[in-house]
């Protein structure tokens, strides 16, 4: 989970970025940011996480669910 949370905030450019970071709230949210945290997900869990599907999520611990990151 920290590795995740630490290449999370690295995307955001939000040092020290928690699990209860609401990712929006990174000063860089664009497309961007949005392509970036895609990325990371899917690296993680191998399979592609559309565009689209990020709006249901809104912290760092959301997306690290949904990239299967155990807590």
């Amino acid at each position: 989970m920290e590795e995740f949370i630490r290449d999370a905030a690295d995307v955001l450019e939000v040092p020290g970025a928690g699990a209860d970071f609401e990712f929006r709230s990174s000063p860089v949210w664009g497309s961007m940011a949005a392509f970036g945290l895609c990325l990371l997900v899917e690296r993680r869990r191998g399979r592609p996480l559309p565009f689209a599907e990020l709006e249901k999520y809104r912290t760092v611990a959301d997306l690290a669910a949904a990239a299967g990151v155990e807590p």
